[in-house]
């Protein structure tokens, strides 16, 4: 997603697109190496790659023209039948479009995960349109977001909104497809929110204030 959106990236207010490659272990025996790569299209600036957080103890580096490969050594990922709580695991990473790209361009990216001499599993395809930000519609955009710290967060996560308007609000901390993990009806911004219930992984925190406004922004849990 980027800083706005899921859907859409806009030239002039967003910077970074971040993403998670989630995994998990269902064959029948522990995994001990597990490789992902993610070719990464002539539309991002690949030395823009920031490494946000993972599952598990892993290195990233690049093979062959513009192959993003993460590889987490002795892993040993339990499979689902034996532990499917451990048997999970996940990169996050997020990298800038290159400069210059035309509304209606397509941002896509997907991945394959190796599963030590196993053939690749392919993730779905994800999708960002670029669109131009105008005028009056960024500042509309802008007066939405807040910032969340720290990030990636441990057990604890602290929502500032950027208008500077100390407020009431409800928040949902969705996961990355849109589903509703921790819900609060009267929240104070400023306030620390306990996220110590979260798994690891990237999620999106969404606060509404008393006349509709939406504020939204996405932080990874370690």
């Amino acid at each position: 997603s980027s800083g706005t959106s899921t859907s859409q990236f806009f030239n002039g207010l967003d910077d970074y697109i971040d993403y998670t490659i989630r995994f998990q272990n269902t064959g029948t025996d522990t995994a001990f190496t597990i490789v992902v790569r993610d070719t990464i299209s002539a539309n991002f600036d690949l030395l823009t790659t920031e490494i946000l957080g993972s599952s598990h103890t892993m290195h990233a580096d690049v093979r062959q023209p513009r192959v993003l490969t993460f590889t987490f050594d002795d892993i040993l990922l339990p499979d689902s039948g034996t532990n499917e709580a451990a048997s999970h695991g996940y990169v996050s990473f997020r990298i800038r479009p290159v400069e210059g790209l035309l509304p209606g361009t397509m941002l896509t990216n997907s991945a394959d995960i190796y599963f030590d001499f196993n053939t690749a599993v392919a993730t779905n395809t994800t999708e960002l349109v670029v669109e131009q930000s105008t005028g009056a519609a960024d500042e509309a955009l802008l007066d939405r977001q807040m910032s969340v710290y720290p990030n990636p967060a441990g057990n604890d996560l602290r929502l500032i909104v950027k208008d500077g308007v100390h407020k009431v609000f409800s928040f949902d901390v969705l996961s990355i497809d849109g589903r509703v993990i921790l819900r609060e009806n009267s929240f104070l911004d400023g306030e620390h929110v306990d996220i110590s219930t979260l798994g690891a992984g990237a999620y999106v925190v969404r606060l509404r204030d008393a006349n509709g406004g939406v504020r939204q922004a996405s932080f990874v849990k370690r």
